[in-house]
């Protein structure tokens, strides 16, 4: 098939423009025909809490693209219409994470013709609705969310209970036969990309997980000793609920002494409040709070060194964190959100506990540290996790939306995809 990809890849940074460039890459290893769109620019700086948005690791993941997007310049957009028309594309896919990019959505799909006339778009859904957006400014982002996804002919969403959200936006359209395809966020794979942004991931075959339960690092199972190590990895942001977490881990030292915790992330969030609650509730040296972008290259070591990788959020749709925990083979704890209990089923691969109950999930974190065996139970089945998050079934999701049946997408194998009509039903999408 032949296929047009536009979203964000490097220069960029963050898990959305790695998932784009490792999509584009699979496509392209399975047989597909792959033109990749980029932008020339993302946001403001007025609009962008973060330090930067380009990538400052020495080992990117790469993919050739066009970088031919000007979110804010509507006078550039006929020129990406015309780009597309030139691939001649089976679909167009277009990936979605903000309101920000409401507007060009909305006048790119315009120009690219009306629907039945032009390639199908499709909708990769990484959010629907902003996690952190009430009031006026909530209101505000669902009326320019509602106006970019109703531009769309099909879509695929990484959660369940994205479903629903996506069929409350955009009306009865989403609730046709095929019109939704759920598809867990497949593995970012950073802990094998090379100097040169390659990695031995590239084919959509490749979901098959061999070996003991050692992670790309090859640190396999261990018993966990007097000081376990926590980890809570990327941007720090409210719904993500590191305040609850460091409550817990005050909890949980009543019983576990040595229990510590490591923050490695960029705050969008005033990093002093977070010491002050640390230093508040006697946390001392217990709390490591890191705060800048991490580099690919320096992923690795920290998912190492961790006994388990905590997502304390109060609000998610899927989460690269827990792709990244998976693929080394760390245990987790998270909380029981969008849609990270499909991906950590409780007691399988980690442990599942209610958003926001801080005394849970200190209940959780002890319980993993003290009960005889559950670490290394833990940490084989997030090995066996990868099964459920494979690409070959991302694969298999997007060509089964656009009508590829008895197209050679090579994404024959196990993986974790649904087709979906109004009642969610699961079987393999083709």
């Amino acid at each position: 098939m032949r296929w047009v990809l536009i979203g964000p890849v490097w220069p960029y940074r963050g898990g959305i423009a790695q998932h784009t460039a490792l999509l584009a890459r699979t496509l392209a290893g399975a047989g597909h025909e792959v033109t990749t769109l980029t932008f020339r620019s993302l946001y403001p700086a007025w609009l962008f809490p973060g330090r930067t948005v380009i990538d400052p690791s020495q080992q990117p993941v790469r993919v050739q693209a066009e970088r031919i997007i000007a979110p804010l310049w509507p006078i550039g957009w006929p020129a990406v219409a015309r780009r597309v028309r030139a691939a001649r594309p089976d679909a167009v896919l277009l990936v979605w994470w903000v309101p920000f990019f409401a507007p060009f959505v909305v006048g790119f799909s315009a120009l690219l013709g009306r629907r039945g006339r032009r390639p199908p778009i499709v909708l990769i859904c990484h959010n629907v609705l902003p996690h952190d957006a009430h009031g006026v400014r909530g209101r505000v982002a669902g009326w320019l969310t509602a106006l970019a996804l109703r531009r769309g002919d099909r879509w695929l969403v990484h959660a369940t209970p994205l479903v629903a959200v996506l069929e409350g936006v955009v009306g009865e359209r989403a609730r046709m036969p095929g019109a939704v395809a759920r598809a867990a966020l497949p593995l970012h794979h950073l802990a094998t990309v090379g100097g040169d942004g390659v990695t031995p991931h590239d084919s959509a075959h490749d979901d098959t997980v061999t070996g003991d339960a050692a992670g790309p690092d090859g640190v396999g199972p261990r018993p966990i000793g007097p000081a376990p190590t926590l980890l809570f990895f990327g941007l720090v942001r409210p719904y993500k609920g590191l305040d609850v977490l460091i409550d817990a881990l005050a909890i949980a030292r009543e019983t576990v002494p040595g229990v510590r915790l490591v923050v490695a992330g960029e705050f969008w969030q005033r990093v002093d409040a977070f010491r002050a609650q640390a230093d508040r509730l006697g946390l001392g040296d217990a709390v490591t709070l890191r705060d800048g972008y991490v580099q690919n290259e320096e992923v690795a070591p920290l998912f190492a060194s961790a006994d388990a990788v905590v997502l304390p959020y109060r609000a998610a749709t899927s989460s690269g964190v827990l792709t990244l925990a998976i693929e080394h083979g760390v245990p987790m704890i998270v909380t029981d959100v969008g849609g990270l209990p499909e991906v950590v089923v409780d007691g399988e691969a980690g442990l599942v506990v209610p958003p926001g109950d801080a005394r849970a999930l200190a209940a959780a974190v002890v319980r993993l540290c003290r009960e005889r065996g559950l670490a290394t139970r833990l940490r084989a089945g997030s090995v066996a996790a990868r099964g459920r998050i494979g690409w070959a079934a991302y694969v298999a999701a997007l060509v089964g939306l656009v009508g590829g049946a008895g197209v050679d997408d090579g994404a024959a194998g196990d993986g974790d995809a649904a087709a979906v009509d109004r009642a969610p039903a699961h079987g393999t999408a083709r």
